[in-house]
């Protein structure tokens, strides 16, 4: 009776051991750096600034005054250096020409990298 007390304590400590020992250690990843990245987009017309009290004239000859103009852009693409790219999820932006500050566009959670150019 001994004898098979001591066999079952050894067998119970021996698969305890084995079941401790395979416990997968925990790597905790820390998410790569993000910051903000700021554009601001400047309005022209045939290389001058634009402006509404301004009237120009096309390549056809036809004289424009603009009252309005606003536009949306979207599905923002940052180009790094590396060849790679970074887009931004369902981005959409109303740009105004008469609101200086909706023409400043501030996109947060944007990976850190060495970024090279913009499409949109």
């Amino acid at each position: 009776m001994k004898r098979s007390l001591n066999i079952f304590l050894f067998v119970l400590a021996l698969t305890t051991s084995t079941f401790t020992s395979c416990k997968k250690d925990v790597v905790e990843q820390t998410p790569p750096p993000t910051g903000m990245f700021k554009v601001e987009f400047e309005h022209g017309f045939d290389c001058t600034e634009f402006s509404f009290d301004s009237t120009y004239t096309n390549s056809f000859g036809d004289s424009l005054n603009f009252t309005r103009f606003d536009y949306y852009i979207s599905n923002i693409t940052l180009g790094k250096s590396d060849g790679t790219s970074w887009s931004q999820p369902e981005s959409y932006f109303l740009l105004k020409s008469n609101d200086p500050a909706s023409r400043l566009l501030s996109i947060a959670e944007v990976p850190a990298g060495d970024y090279t150019g913009m499409t949109f």
